[in-house]
């Protein structure tokens, strides 16, 4: 396998084994094409997940609950910026809750 990132004038791109795995305007490839371009490099970084810092999952997390329709905020027992009174620091907690029905909230709004 050959991951090729790079950026040019108008855009970045990802290519698994010269394939984008991306969709552009004028791309002829299906959709099943383009997920298996996608797939491979997630099961990459499935291979990889026991080497992952703290930082990477709290990055995976954020993508996740930030792109996915399948998760809530929970407002209630969420917080912003709390101080903590033996560092100094501002701290914060984010709580996100799988929605169990998807497609039953989404058909309800």
């Amino acid at each position: 396998m050959k991951i090729e990132i790079s950026k040019g004038c108008f855009d970045e791109d990802v290519r698994i084994d010269g394939v984008s795995i991306f969709k552009r305007e004028s791309d002829t490839r299906t959709n099943d094409e383009l997920d298996n371009a996608q797939q491979s490099l997630i099961d990459e970084l499935s291979k990889i997940k026991s080497s992952l810092n703290i930082q990477d999952w709290v990055e995976i997390a954020d993508i996740l609950t930030g792109r996915s329709r399948e998760f809530e905020y929970d407002v209630e027992n969420s917080h912003d910026t709390d101080q903590c009174d033996q560092c100094g620091d501002y701290n914060w907690n984010h709580i996100y809750t799988k929605i169990e029905d998807v497609n039953e909230e989404n058909n309800t709004k």
